[in-house]
This record gives C-alpha cells, structure tokens and sequence, in this order.
C-alpha cells in the first residue's frame, strides 16, 4: 500500500541519507505522481539566505538614497554614502552612515522658528539671522521690509498681504 508521501532513501557507508529526489504519490495506484527534484538542504538555506540579504541590501540601499538626498545638498556627501553601503556591505556601511549622516534635514524650519522667538528674522536671500527692526540685511543688502502702498506701514517683505491694513504686497506679486 502506498502512502500520501514516500521519500526515497539512499544509504551511505552505513548511514541514512535523503537521496535527491523526492516521491509524492498523489491519489494512490492511479498514475498521478509528481517527482520533485530538490537541492540539499544546505543549498535551499544558503540561496534563501543569500536573496534575504540581497533584497536587504537594495532597501538599505534605497533607504540611504532617499535619506541623504533629505538631509544634504551635496553631491559628494550623496555618493559617498552610497558607495558606503554598495562596497562595505548593509552590515558594515549602515551604522557608518548612521554615525556620519547630518543631523538635521535640509528642509527644517528651525533656524526660522528660533529666529521669530529671538525677535529675529532671516534673510531670504542668504539666510541670516537679522534683528527685526533692520530694514535690510546686514550681510546681502536684500529688502527685508516692505513699506505699505495704503497705510504707510512697514512689514516682513516675505507677507503676501500687509498685516496692518490687508493690502496685497504688490512686489511679492
């Protein structure tokens, strides 16, 4: 009689080994059986494994693209984080990147948060930090306030409208 799953058996030198093939015998005797040809265990583990760590490498990888472009500007910062995780592998590469990376963002506001608590405002033009009562910046010379075509007012050139009287500010438009 046979059963639902026969395994094959080889021995070797006096000891029992799976042999290469595998026997399903599929609705007993009527004809239906599919003989599945396998690899070692040893060689399933290590081809499992071995696409486990290749798809972790690619998202490290991309993890590290997006993560850098997010936090520099620089080309140069950007290539080499890459070339970090392509050459010294996820394992190695990663925790040096997340030892080397910037930390701060690219985009943050906090420069322009901490400058509106110090009663500061910053530059469009160049970025620095100038007191609130200048009309210009100290280091570009750009118009930082703009007088009021209604109501004679100045404002923060950056206003699309003045907040004295609503006006629109005709040079932001």
């Amino acid at each position: 009689m046979e059963t639902l799953a026969e395994i094959s058996w080889g021995i070797v030198s006096g000891t029992l080994l799976p042999s290469d093939t595998l026997t399903f015998s599929l609705f007993g005797n009527d004809g239906w059986q599919a003989v599945v040809e396998t690899f070692s265990w040893w060689n399933n583990f290590r081809l499992i494994g071995g696409l486990i760590f290749f798809f972790f490498w690619i998202v490290s990888l991309i993890r590290v693209i997006k993560d850098a472009n997010a936090r520099s500007s620089s080309g140069g910062f950007q290539f080499v984080s890459i070339l970090m995780i392509l050459f010294l592998t996820p394992i190695f590469g990663l925790p040096l990147y997340y030892a080397c990376r910037p930390q701060g963002w690219k985009w943050d506001k906090t420069p322009r948060r901490q400058a509106l608590l110090a009663s500061l405002q910053v530059c469009e033009n160049c970025h620095t930090l100038n007191s609130i009562a200048y009309t210009c910046c100290a280091t570009c010379g750009e118009k930082l306030k703009t007088e009021c075509r209604e109501c004679a007012e100045w404002y923060v050139s950056s206003y699309e409208y003045c907040p004295f009287c609503g006006a629109p500010n005709i040079d932001k438009i």
